[in-house]
Order: C-alpha cells, then sequence, then structure tokens
C-alpha cells in the first residue's frame, strides 16, 4: 500500500470522502482552512484510506497523525505504510494524536514508543479558591508575541512550544488571555467555548508562579 500526499483539486474529492466519517472536521470550511494553513499534510493510499497530518511544530521535523479515515484504518500495517512515505518527505519524526489504552496498540506494533501521558480534567462548577495577589488578565495582541515565545522557552520543552507564528495565529479567533503580576508576564491561557462548554487549550506559567 502507498500512500500519495493531496493537493489542489483533489482535495475537494477528499472531503467527499471525509464528510460522513471525519471526528476532525465537522463542516466543509474547518477542512478548508486546516489544507490553507502551511505544514498541514493530507495522504490518500491506493486502496481508500485517507490520513491527516500536520507539521508539530516548525522548528521540529515532525509530523503528528490527527486521523486516520475510515477509523478502521488504524492497524499496524497501515501506519507502517504511512511511515515509509513521510519519511520521503523528508520528516525524521512520526507522532499520534492522543489516543486510548486501545487505541495505541496498533501503534505500538508499528514501532512506536509512549511518549508522553496525558490526563483530561473536568470542573463542574466555577468556584475558584482565592489568592494573595491576583494577577491582571488582558487579551493577548500582537505587540505580546515576542514576550510570549520567551515565557515559552522557559515553560516547555523543545517539543511543546510554540513559535510566534503558531502564538499569531490563535490570536485570530481563540479566547486568548495573558496574565500580568506587577506588569511582568507570568503567564498565559488560550481557551474556546463550544455552547456551553469551555476547553482550556493551553495553559503556560513561568516556572516560578506555577
Amino acid at each position: 500500500m502507498r500512500f500519495q500526499r493531496q493537493e489542489g483539486k483533489e482535495l475537494a474529492c477528499i472531503w467527499k470522502l471525509l464528510r460522513y466519517e471525519s471526528r476532525v472536521f465537522s463542516e466543509y470550511d474547518q477542512f478548508q482552512d486546516f489544507v490553507r494553513r502551511s505544514g498541514n499534510y493530507i495522504y490518500l493510499s491506493d486502496s481508500g484510506i485517507i490520513a491527516i497530518l500536520e507539521r508539530w511544530r516548525p522548528h521540529l521535523s515532525c509530523l503528528v497523525i490527527w486521523e486516520l479515515v475510515p477509523a478502521a484504518a488504524s492497524r499496524a500495517p497501515v501506519i507502517k505504510d504511512l511511515i515509509e512515505s513521510v519519511r520521503e518527505e523528508g520528516f525524521q519524526q512520526l507522532a499520534s494524536s492522543l489516543l486510548t489504552e486501545e487505541g495505541k496498540e496498533p501503534y505500538l506494533e508499528a514501532g512506536f514508543q509512549e511518549f508522553e501521558s496525558i490526563i483530561k480534567m473536568e470542573k463542574k462548577g466555577l468556584d475558584c479558591p482565592r489568592v494573595r495577589e491576583p494577577a491582571l488578565l488582558l487579551p493577548a495582541e500582537e505587540g505580546h508575541l515576542e514576550l510570549l515565545v520567551e515565557l515559552e522557552r522557559e515553560a516547555f520543552p523543545p517539543f511543546w512550544r510554540l513559535d510566534e507564528e503558531s502564538f499569531r495565529q490563535f490570536l485570530k479567533g481563540d479566547h486568548f488571555l495573558i496574565a500580568l503580576l506587577k506588569g511582568r508576564m507570568v503567564g498565559y491561557n488560550i481557551s474556546n467555548i463550544l455552547g456551553k462548554q469551555g476547553t482550556i487549550y493551553r495553559l503556560g506559567v513561568l516556572p516560578s508562579f506555577q
């Protein structure tokens, strides 16, 4: 089985295959926005399997598998074929998206190693403990980008860091706040709200203030 990268007019046909089975895209506009952004890749195998991949960080030669469609395609032989295809594109590393215990088995069989264990938590009710010196929360702006990049270097190891262009993309639509304490930027929060449910997408805080 061979995977080939899809571009241009081919992508309209890809959406016809994705629209009823994708867990990542619920609308065509979301799919279009994804393919317009540099660093995003759509692959199609000769047997009709679609792979949705994204370059993880501009400073890393790593792609993330966001989705394989149909979902039943998440099998070790398929993943191994995908590895060969992205290697030919010059990438040196391939990572999975978040996986369940059951979902990680095909990746382990394909030679992947467990890198991080992530826990998702939920809070019902918004009561919070008081703090002695609350930070001032302000909407993030273009002028904050340089300070955000500096904070990122201190708060995260290289694999997890965002660069300036990534922060600039988040300024366009997400709920993006910075935290100031005595005039110093000590953290930021990127979140989104869907209906009555809010999700903290990313929280960055200087180590000395965590």
